[in-house]
């Protein structure tokens, strides 16, 4: 990085949200895809808090465009451009949260989470089981979001597992079970933590 060239936090998210339009982000969400994306923004997050940075740019952009919204879910906040108005994706939100929240907790994961997540499982490597590779979910999370119910079965007989940790949005294992509509899955998730 030249001395003259100042990594634009404001910058690489708007260029996020318009690449997305209609599509809600945490801060979790802008932080992954800013950390996997930019050796800058790595370089200044060893240095700096830069999720509270991104907290404040959520509200800056949320006051200073028309088209960005800063909404706040289950006390985590997320925003979102639109070409409609505010107070039009605010009714939205207010009126259908359950319906959104289940419609964007089914966050495309990229299949190297799960192969890398396996070649650990054969590896008897377990320290990623505390880790939250996309920022909102942990392995375990990520494997139910993918149907890989061998995997976890795998996982299960090898080592101890929580159960019990909840997505950074709030949902346990069993509420991603059930959302996977895998019965045979569901069910062990309701076994584990009975």
């Amino acid at each position: 990085m030249s001395e003259n060239h100042r990594f634009d936090i404001l910058e690489k998210i708007q260029e996020i949200l318009f690449v997305e339009p209609d599509k809600l982000f945490s801060i979790d969400d802008i932080h992954s895809i800013l950390s996997y994306n930019y050796d800058e923004f790595r370089e200044l997050d060893s240095r700096k808090n830069t999720r509270k940075k991104i907290q404040f740019i959520f509200l800056r952009l949320d006051n200073i465009s028309k088209n960005i919204t800063h909404i706040i879910i289950d006390n985590r906040e997320h925003i979102i451009y639109s070409l409609r108005s505010k107070e039009e994706i605010l009714n939205d939100f207010q009126r259908k949260q359950e319906t959104i929240l289940d419609n964007f907790v089914h966050i495309s994961h990229d299949n190297i989470y799960v192969k890398t997540i396996k070649e650990n499982i054969d590896k008897n490597d377990f320290d990623f089981l505390s880790d939250f590779p996309d920022g909102i979910h942990n392995s375990l999370h990520i494997l139910i979001l993918n149907n890989e119910f061998d995997l976890i079965k795998k996982l299960d007989n090898l080592t101890t597992v929580n159960y019990n940790v909840n997505t950074k949005e709030g949902l346990s294992c069993v509420d991603l079970a059930r959302k996977s509509k895998n019965m045979e899955m569901f069910e062990f998730f309701l076994e584990k933590i009975i």
